[in-house]
């Protein structure tokens, strides 16, 4: 019995304390709602923050809404089709090793396919430009996948994270400031002497709460500063990517007028003393010294892959865009005659 009595008592001690909580809680949203109420009113006291908070919202309000905005048209630089962008958004949350599907490369393809179709001068252009496309593609992919990985990632882990984190502290102290002010308003009306003391100290806790609140906001604003002062090290890698991106492109489209063509003498040459062995042209007798302008990895078994800067002998060019290299190794096999310098 002396048990139950206590436990009964405990349970209602505890239902007590919950209930008395509960009504806290109720009367203190109610006097924010009232603070706020007046406040629009112009009727309630405001604190007013101070020139260094002020300062720094109007700054990371500002950096906030450039980030976003930075963000998302970059988005629509890599792709400009809603569509599209929104189908390769789903595709990698579902396979992350899903690649991204480009307009080069596929055009790349069938001018290369039509190109072995065709016999001659236009066979020998149409790969080229097949190659040269080919070349593109793989130089935009790379730099997609690096401005992806460099700048948007960054941006949007600072948009979601540091930023999301500072909206969080910058609401906390609004309700705190409410809370303060609605102390100061309860006390300032308050007519009964033996209340004064109680307001007087919950004015204080309450201005202690603001006060602490404050300062960590302000703090939490200098660190998303100093956090978007290293966002020029993002800048710049975007930039040095898209310069590589366009310069690759430039390099390509110059290889297709570049690149040994066949001509008229060639064909008049392969009809009467069989110069033609095979589909392949031999370009001089001796072999040349070249070296690969960029990575390049073998897309069927008659092709071999290189290293940027690898150095190889040419032993043969073709009229399809190709030449036949040979490596230090001893490896042989074909590559896109775009992708090497003639030493």
């Amino acid at each position: 019995m002396a048990s139950e009595s206590s436990m009964s008592t405990s349970v209602e001690q505890g239902n007590s304390s919950n209930g008395t909580s509960k009504m806290g809680q109720v009367r203190r949203a109610y006097s924010r709602t009232r603070q706020f109420t007046l406040e629009k009113f112009g009727k309630g006291e405001v604190t007013e923050y101070g020139p260094e908070y002020t300062r720094l919202c109007t700054k990371v309000d500002k950096i906030r809404s450039y980030t976003e905005r930075i963000s998302m048209e970059v988005s629509y630089l890599l792709q400009p089709n809603p569509t599209l962008r929104m189908e390769e958004f789903l595709m990698k949350r579902m396979s992350p090793t899903h690649g991204i599907n480009l307009p080069h490369l596929a055009l790349g393809d069938s001018l290369l396919s039509y190109g072995k179709t065709q016999e001659g001068m236009l066979g020998a252009y149409l790969s080229n430009c097949g190659t040269a496309h080919k070349g593109i593609g793989e130089s935009r992919r790379k730099f997609m996948e690096e401005t992806n990985a460099y700048l948007l990632t960054p941006l949007r882990a600072f948009l979601d994270v540091d930023l999301r984190a500072a909206n969080n502290e910058r609401k906390r102290l609004g309700i705190l400031r409410l809370d303060l002010d609605a102390a100061k308003s309860e006390y300032r009306k308050c007519t009964k002497t033996e209340k004064l003391k109680q307001l007087e100290e919950r004015m204080a806790i309450e201005d202690e709460a603001y006060s602490e609140q404050y300062q960590k906001t302000v703090d939490c604003y200098k660190r998303i500063v100093e956090v978007h002062e290293r966002h020029l090290g993002y800048f710049k890698k975007y930039i040095a990517s898209y310069s590589k991106y366009m310069q690759e492109s430039v390099i390509f489209l110059d290889g297709i007028t570049t690149t040994p063509q066949v001509t008229e003498s060639d064909e008049k040459l392969d009809n009467t003393s069989g110069g033609k062995q095979d589909g392949i042209f031999t370009i001089g007798s001796e072999p040349r010294k070249a070296k690969a302008k960029f990575d390049y990895t073998a897309n069927s078994d008659e092709e071999i892959p290189i290293l940027k800067d690898e150095v190889v002998m040419v032993t043969q060019e073709n009229d399809a865009g190709f030449a036949t290299i040979e490596k230090i190794n001893g490896e042989t096999g074909k590559v896109p005659t775009a992708y090497l310098e003639f030493l």
